[in-house]
Parts: C-alpha cells; sequence; structure tokens
C-alpha cells in the first residue's frame, strides 16, 4: 500500500475489500513527504485490520502538508483520481464491516486530533468489541455523520444514535463477521 500511496498519491477512493491486507500496508503513512487524496477507504471484509490500522490512518491524516501532484495511473486497483491541494486530509466514507479484530482503542486513534469531522459514511458492522462509549466519542467528532449511512452491531445498546443509524450490515451475511454467527 505504501507504494501506491508514493506513486499515486491522487488515489480519492480505495477499495481493497476482502483482501488479505493487514495493518502493516498502513504502516509509514505519517512519513511520506506529500499530501493524499484519500477521501473514501472501504476495508471491508479485511479480518487482518486492527486497532493498530487504525493509529496509522490516524496519523497519516493529520499530518499531510499542502502539496499539488499530477494524475497518475494505477489499474491495479478501483480507484479514482483527483487532483486537490492544501489543508488536513478529508475522509468522507470509512468502511470498516467485518473487520471483527478493531476495538476501542481504534475508534479512540480516529477520534483524536480532531477526529473526521468531514466523515459522511461509517460502517462498523461486525466491529464486536466496541462499546458504545467509543462510538459515541468517535461520533462527536463526525459532524458530517449521515446517521443513515451509520452502521454498527446490533448488540451495542448504549451506541450512539439508536433512533437514527441503519443498525447492522452484516446480519445473515456469509462472507463477513457477524456477532450472531460463529467465527
Amino acid at each position: 500500500m505504501m507504494q501506491v500511496f508514493r506513486m499515486c498519491p491522487n488515489v480519492e477512493y480505495l477499495d481493497v475489500s476482502y483482501t488479505r491486507i493487514s495493518d502493516m500496508a498502513f504502516s509509514g503513512l505519517e512519513s511520506l513527504g506529500h499530501r493524499l487524496c484519500l477521501t473514501h477507504l472501504d476495508l471491508s471484509g479485511c479480518s487482518s485490520i486492527t486497532d493498530r490500522a487504525l493509529g496509522y490512518l490516524e496519523s497519516g491524516l493529520s499530518r499531510w502538508p499542502s502539496s499539488v501532484y499530477d494524475d497518475c495511473d494505477c489499474a491495479c486497483l478501483r480507484v479514482k483520481w483527483k487532483q486537490k491541494a492544501g489543508g488536513r486530509l478529508s475522509l468522507v466514507s470509512l468502511k470498516l464491516s467485518g473487520c471483527y479484530q478493531v476495538t476501542d482503542a481504534g475508534l479512540s486513534a480516529l477520534a483524536g486530533n480532531g477526529g473526521l469531522p468531514k466523515l459522511l459514511h461509517l460502517d462498523l458492522s461486525g466491529c464486536m468489541d466496541v462499546s458504545g462509549v467509543a462510538l459515541t466519542n468517535l461520533t462527536n467528532t463526525c459532524s458530517s455523520l449521515n446517521h443513515k449511512e451509520f452502521f454498527y452491531c446490533d448488540n451495542i445498546i448504549d451506541g450512539p444514535h439508536q433512533d437514527t443509524a441503519s443498525g447492522c450490515r452484516n446480519v445473515g451475511s456469509a462472507c463477513r463477521a457477524c456477532c450472531r454467527m460463529d467465527y
């Protein structure tokens, strides 16, 4: 992943769902000397993703200097390129559905340094080891979050926006972790 980010800093949509990608793919994001344009990240079904990946992601989100890059071509991934400049990376969609190793610590990392104020879509379905308190702390930093685009485990009874969030998307899914299935 780091090679993709180095060679193609204008990646805006990155879908690596259902791959064997792990935390190490995001290690070193903060050390890159340029700014990414990543706005949509789909890690659904990536069972090796843990809190460490979210820590790396948060570090990378908060440390990008202003720059402008030309478009590049990377046909190996499903990506969309867009030229952008300036400011903090604005992640608007994060899909962690089925990333059952994510816990409160990972959500706390995402909530740090101002959180994700531009986030519109958040899918934490199948993240069974997160608490309502951690979810609330994270969503308090997501001022743009669309509650209809907010998904999390149905077994979390003290979660935020219970009346307006969309619940778990993994119920009945054979390929993503769900608290109602044996994994």
